[in-house]
């Protein structure tokens, strides 16, 4: 079976598409910057000792061994969620780029098309649109959880912030932030497997109704 995977940023310096790559499971990457397309390939023509470091960083998005014609790159998209993210004073505008930048990716990579991929490959708040689709047309569906469920950690950051009140102000959780952990809740329900890194982020999961059988601690 053949995936696409769709990521925001490098995510480990492209780790899931670099391993799909190698067993032949690849169909396509999607993402948003990428250092070999498009503009930021002339990055790289620059001298290291004069290059600023955000510039060095874009050059440096590459999938190693994964060859560029199987990648597809929204740098436009890449551009604007960073200027979204740099203008962010609060949290409830960082969750407000976090879900205009996840929803972009989705309904880019959809209106691109899946291709001949079995499955989907997603990562968490980033992928609630290209699950769907997967879903309707009857592709395996998987979301890798990075961290443990916004719901959850939210919770566990008020619990040391009433204990220790002088330390830091209570967490603001406005209405974006709860539609960015309605998103996020939607796509466990909708993967058919869910990748954890840890047996925390699981627990999390299964604390906030996701489906702990359908979890897969890696």
């Amino acid at each position: 079976m053949s995936y696409i995977v769709a990521q925001l940023g490098a995510r480990m310096h492209y780790a899931v598409p670099r391993m799909l790559h190698a067993t032949n499971q690849l169909e396509r990457l999607f993402t948003d910057v990428y250092g070999s397309l498009g503009w930021p390939r002339w990055c790289r023509a620059l001298p290291a000792p004069v290059t600023p470091k955000d510039v060095r960083r874009i050059s440096g998005r590459a999938a190693s061994g994964v060859p560029d014609d199987r990648v597809t790159a929204f740098n436009l998209l890449g551009l604007r969620y960073a200027y979204r993210r740099r203008r962010a004073r609060s949290r409830e505008e960082f969750s407000k780029a976090f879900l205009w930048a996840g929803n972009k990716l989705c309904t880019n990579t959809i209106a691109y098309g899946l291709g001949e991929a079995g499955g989907v490959y997603v990562y968490n708040t980033a992928g609630l649109e290209i699950l769907k689709t997967a879903k309707a047309t009857g592709r395996r569906a998987v979301v890798e959880k990075t961290i443990a469920p916004l719901r959850f950690e939210n919770t566990l950051l008020q619990e040391e912030r009433n204990r220790f009140p002088s330390w830091q102000r209570p967490v603001e959780s406005g209405k974006n932030f709860e539609i960015l952990c309605q998103r996020e809740e939607s796509e466990w329900h909708l993967a058919d497997t869910i990748v954890c890194g840890s047996d925390f982020v699981r627990d999390g999961i299964a604390a906030c109704g996701g489906t702990r059988s359908r979890c897969v601690v890696i």
